[in-house]
């Protein structure tokens, strides 16, 4: 069993229900939403999303989760570390990781790792209707800014409500359009909570895909250096060959 603090200034549920979907009793979450806005509404400007990401506000809602009791934090924004950008991003996580002396990961940097370790050059970026046209430019050159070759897919068609994505609308709407010329897709987005549409993808396209809570609660696995033995959600999560019996 490993704690993890969850960091996030969304309104909508994203890593605290499926870093438990996918974990099942291997993980257990804290969660701390970052001074929300009123009426549940999530930050969407530039503004908004950096003030939320200032370093004493993240500092502050870190230490609310008791963070030296926990095996890891993750900070869980997709559309806030695009505005930051990638270096901006590192530091706040790693300035966190020294506060606090435990791991900190973000999820856009952790799917840079991940693109990474799987080989990826060539990249398809989707994201959900609620991101908007300015969210999805910065995901996009967020990836190219990392060296990727990135074919932003745009937006899945699907509800622009996030508690009623269903994974199957996910799957065959990104099994139609994704480009056949990529090595991966990148389903983007902390409350585009579609980590069962993963292993199903990965066996229409033959390609590896990864989805934001998905590799967040990969690199925190990486980190602490745990195995949890997490099957069927993707070949990231499976058991590397060195870490089997």
């Amino acid at each position: 069993m490993i704690d993890v603090g969850i960091l996030t200034p969304h309104a909508a549920a994203g890593a605290d229900v499926e870093f438990c979907v996918m974990a099942d009793k291997d993980v257990r979450t804290r969660l701390r939403r970052i001074s929300p806005l009123p009426n549940g509404s999530a930050p969407g400007s530039l503004e908004e999303l950096r003030a939320l990401a200032d370093w004493s506000v993240v500092d502050a809602a870190a230490a609310e989760l008791d963070p030296r009791s926990l095996h890891g934090i993750a900070y869980a924004s997709t559309s806030t570390a695009y505005v930051l950008g990638y270096r901006a991003e590192r530091e706040l996580i790693a300035r966190l990781a020294d506060r606090w002396e435990v791991p900190v990961c973000s999820t856009p940097a952790s799917a840079v790792d991940a693109l990474c370790r799987l080989g990826v050059e060539r990249l398809a970026v989707v994201h959900p209707p609620w991101f908007g046209e300015d969210h999805n430019a910065r995901g996009t050159a967020y990836f190219r800014d990392q060296g990727f070759s990135v074919s932003s897919q745009g937006f899945a068609d699907v509800t622009d409500d996030p508690a009623l994505v269903e994974p199957d609308e996910v799957i065959e709407w990104v099994a139609a359009n994704v480009r056949d010329d990529v090595d991966a897709v990148f389903l983007g987005g902390n409350g585009f909570r579609v980590a069962r549409a993963v292993a199903p993808l990965e066996q229409r396209l033959d390609r590896p895909v990864i989805e934001s809570n998905q590799v967040l609660l990969w690199a925190l696995n990486e980190s602490l250096g745990t195995p949890l033995g997490i099957r069927g959600f993707g070949q990231l999560l499976e058991p590397r060959r060195e870490d089997q019996p």
